[in-house]
């Protein structure tokens, strides 16, 4: 909150005064360099780099996912790690993901993994050059809505029934949506006399036109009988109020203010048309692009899966060699020894009573003595005169290890029959695995075209267009709509209240 730094998480930190001290960890192997298997190396002038590798990938990963949320889930990041994992690092090469921010259509991505790639690659992790940040984000756009915020452009309709210039890139969803942004009605009947709007001045009754109407009305007037006049209670107003309204619709300027009223409800009518067939069409493409993330999200998971698949078939073919290799060597101890019977041993108090026990119990050559057979052997040395079985056991011991240490050196040679089998038979199942990658991988490339947005050929191309072939019906009528708008209330003025009120101040 004091805007220092502070530091946190002592049991992973490096200082000069701690270098050639045993550390407790050496990081997590999501975060580290393939080289980092010990302290060795560590030094006063390169300390300071035993953190860059972990600091590139945790740079790498926050930056990929700024600008492309959808890489959390289709790189398989949790709790662990961030976007990367320890197999991207052993072979960058044939990594999916790292091969994924290559192909990406965003060009800060592609420089993302143009850099990282060259960390990966070095020799040790204390010769990975300096985190270079610059040059990848820009300062950030007005929030948009996905890659559909880049193509929004031109006027909205604002509360007040006007267009209004809109901020390049904001959200066309937001802005046709928002709750209260529809066109106002019209003031169509104002009975103030009409100002220049839109770059054209508003329509009104002519003077010569109101003259001669006052003129005809009260002839009209003065030419009603007694009763007629008795209707309006002998006031002129009153007749000229209802002559006014009866007659008003038969005035050319008030028909044209009717054409054009109908004219500002078609094209309101198609905004709104215009409006919903885009939010329809904005389900429709949300529901597609779900549909296609979770099919590019399950190839993914599947291709994790082959490697780990591949990873793992290693490490156990290794497990394997060794356990044929010990098994080897035992057997192999075990038949040489099967040639040394048990005898006595003179001076050390191991005499023939002793031998004649062990060959009762089974034990007649040392091959017998084994870790296994220990506790039945010392039983049978027990019911020897003055026994001493832990001690006779120790005996037998050293005698077995005295005969082995004369028995010529075990050696497997690397083309043993069963090693040989055993790598052709891992070698099948990899081959198995790799060609299911491989197809994997392949399928992964392909749903990688088809995601491209900028291709309308491909099914993400098409959803686009669609999206943006709406949004153009609705930026069109909503351009019609504001000029139908402007046209109507050009005839604002043209009101029964209006008229009469020039009738009024009229002479």
């Amino acid at each position: 909150a004091d805007g220092d730094i502070r530091l946190i998480d002592y049991d992973g930190m490096i200082v000069p005064e701690l270098i050639g001290k045993p550390s407790g960890e050496i990081g997590h192997r999501h975060y580290q360099h393939p080289s980092r298997t010990s302290e060795e190396g560590i030094d006063a002038s390169n300390f300071l780099q035993v953190d860059t590798f972990s600091a590139w990938i945790i740079w790498a990963s926050l930056i990929a996912v700024s600008i492309d949320p959808s890489l959390w889930t289709r790189s398989g990041a949790g709790d662990d790690r961030l976007l990367f994992a320890e197999r991207d690092f052993k072979d960058p090469a044939k990594s999916a993901f790292v091969n994924l921010l290559f192909s990406h259509r965003d060009p800060r991505l592609r420089e993302v993994a143009r850099r990282l790639l060259l960390v990966m690659q070095t020799s040790s992790y204390l010769d990975c050059p300096p985190l270079d940040t610059q040059g990848i984000l820009s300062p950030r756009p007005a929030p948009g809505s996905a890659w559909l915020g880049d193509y929004v452009g031109g006027a909205v309709v604002s509360n007040g029934g006007s267009p209004a210039s809109a901020p390049a890139g904001s959200d066309w969803i937001e802005d046709y949506t928002r709750t209260g942004t529809r066109p106002s009605a019209l003031p169509i009947e104002s009975p103030v006399p009409p100002q220049a709007r839109d770059g054209g001045a508003g329509y009104d009754f002519e003077p010569a036109f109101v003259r001669s109407l006052r003129q005809q009305l009260r002839r009209d007037f003065a030419a009603m009988n007694f009763l007629e006049r008795l209707a309006y209670l002998f006031n002129p107003q009153l007749f000229f109020n209802a002559s006014v309204r009866i007659h008003f619709n038969d005035f050319r300027i008030v028909q044209e203010k009717q054409a054009a009223e109908a004219q500002y409800r078609a094209a309101r009518r198609e905004w709104e048309a215009a409006k919903a067939m885009l939010d329809d069409v904005q389900r429709w493409a949300n529901a597609q692009k779900a549909n296609f993330n979770a099919q590019v999200k399950a190839i993914w998971d599947e291709l994790n899966q082959l490697e780990t698949a591949l990873d793992n078939l290693d490490l156990e073919r290794q497990e394997a060699e060794k356990d044929f290799e010990t098994a080897a060597r035992e057997a192999y101890y075990a038949d040489a020894l099967s040639a040394h019977p048990i005898k006595p041993l003179r001076g050390l108090g191991f005499g023939a009573s002793r031998v004649k026990a062990l060959r009762e119990a089974g034990f007649t050559t040392y091959a017998d003595l084994t870790p296994a057979n220990k506790s039945r052997a010392i039983f049978a040395l027990t019911a020897v005169s003055k026994p001493t079985p832990q001690n006779d056991w120790t005996l037998l011991e050293r005698q077995r290890d005295i005969i082995i240490a004369q028995i010529p050196q075990f050696y497997l040679p690397p083309d043993h029959p069963t090693i040989t089998a055993l790598r052709q038979e891992y070698a099948a199942t990899r081959a198995t695995l790799e060609a299911y990658r491989q197809s994997a991988q392949a399928q992964f490339d392909a749903k990688q075209r088809e995601g491209d947005e900028n291709d309308p050929t491909t099914p993400m191309g098409q959803v686009r267009a669609a999206v943006l072939e709406a949004q153009a019906r609705l930026a069109q009528s909503e351009a019609q709509l504001a000029q139908a708008e402007a046209h109507l209330r050009r005839y604002a003025a043209i009101t029964p209240e209006n008229l009469l009120r020039k009738l009024q101040e009229t002479n």
